[in-house]
């Protein structure tokens, strides 16, 4: 049976934070999935988590990925597109616990998803998963490879991921720990000081509610969320509410930055999601702008540096940094139009092959 790759099948993957995910299921022949009934073919998948800083975004907004959508379909790979809950008024702690929960309910055979895909022939194979997580939505795709077994169980954990431009891997860069208040709006978030200061009131207030989608439009998205991003670069306090510890930058930016981790109090550190020595981690690629001044390529550099630490411990590990490039992929020289660098459709097909490999072995 076919799907429209267009239009995807929507789920709630959690009720009782009414989180949805959508499905988009290959319209082609399924010939390459493993037949596991005379009808219904096992299919691997990518799981993609939206960027937006972790305030803002949603699984479909301007910023949805989809030509790597199409890419994926077109080599029998399911995609996944799953929304999460945000920062403000929550923390990284909810977060992580919605990245635990989907993959729970991912290994379900007890669920809509299992049943509605078996109706139309399909099996999604949750041993063969794949993350990437973009800008803000790194954070949930590293998680996804870094959280213990307890949380992430090894059978369903991914065997493949990449982080585009991602935020998850240097959260004690002076970039997010130190404050700036003279310096300019970072370019490619929209600022609106009076948005920004009235959802901090309703957050103080405890009247503003949980969400798990603020969908990105051209301008930004409509609740102003995105501001957060430059508001937390001016004053350096986006650790503190990534890890619910008011106050925490102004304690880490007197340490020097090779003493920082430390200086985190204990019982936060495992948000940060440190990588473990006696862990094996799954192949990994990161591509990340030179010229990214919204998430410095530092973070995508940091990752790389420490799984290349681990040996043997790490797959295999790729790395694209575009001199030319910013946050997005975009071509700098062309700013202020919104113009990706010329070879990004070369890139995100080594991305979907890096993928596609990974996930036949």
């Amino acid at each position: 049976m076919t799907s429209d790759s267009s239009t995807p099948l929507t789920f709630t993957y959690d009720p009782i934070n009414k989180i949805d995910l959508d499905v988009y299921l290959p319209t082609n022949d399924t010939s390459q999935g493993d037949e596991v009934d005379v009808d219904i073919k096992s299919l691997p998948a990518l799981i993609f988590f939206h960027g937006g800083g972790l305030v803002a975004g949603s699984k479909k907004d301007l910023y949805f990925p989809s030509y790597l959508k199409e890419q994926c379909l077109s080599k029998n790979i399911i995609f996944i597109a799953a929304n999460y809950r945000l920062l403000l008024p929550l923390s990284g702690i909810e977060i992580l616990q919605d990245v635990e929960t989907l993959f729970s309910y991912l290994s379900s055979s007890s669920t809509e998803l299992f049943s509605s895909l078996q109706a139309r022939g399909f099996k999604l194979n949750h041993e063969r998963l794949g993350v990437v997580g973009v800008s803000g939505g790194d954070y949930l795709a590293r998680a996804s490879v870094v959280l213990p077994p307890s949380k992430i169980p090894e059978k369903v954990r991914p065997k493949v991921y990449i982080n585009l431009y991602g935020m998850g891997g240097d959260w004690l860069l002076d970039h997010w720990i130190k404050a700036k208040p003279s310096m300019p709006n970072l370019v490619g978030a929209p600022y609106d000081p009076n948005k920004v200061e009235r959802i901090l009131a309703d957050v103080n207030n405890s009247k503003e509610p949980e969400k798990s989608e603020s969908p990105i439009r051209v301008g930004g998205d409509d609740q102003g969320r995105l501001g957060f991003l430059n508001h937390w670069y001016q004053t350096g306090e986006y650790v503190d509410y990534l890890l619910n510890e008011p106050g925490l930058s102004r304690k880490l930016e007197l340490f020097p930055y090779e003493a920082r981790f430390e200086a985190v109090p204990q019982d936060k550190k495992w948000l940060l999601l440190p990588l473990e020595k006696n862990r094996l981690y799954p192949k990994t690629m990161m591509v990340h702008g030179e010229k990214d001044n919204l998430v410095p390529v530092e973070s995508s550099k940091k990752l790389q540096k420490d799984l290349e630490s681990l040996g043997e411990n790490v797959l295999e590990i790729q790395a694209i940094y575009p001199k030319d490039a910013g946050h997005g992929l975009l071509d700098v020289g062309k700013f202020p139009n919104i113009v990706p660098i010329p070879e990004i459709t070369v890139i995100l097909d080594r991305c979907v092959d890096f993928v596609g490999d990974a996930l036949r072995e």
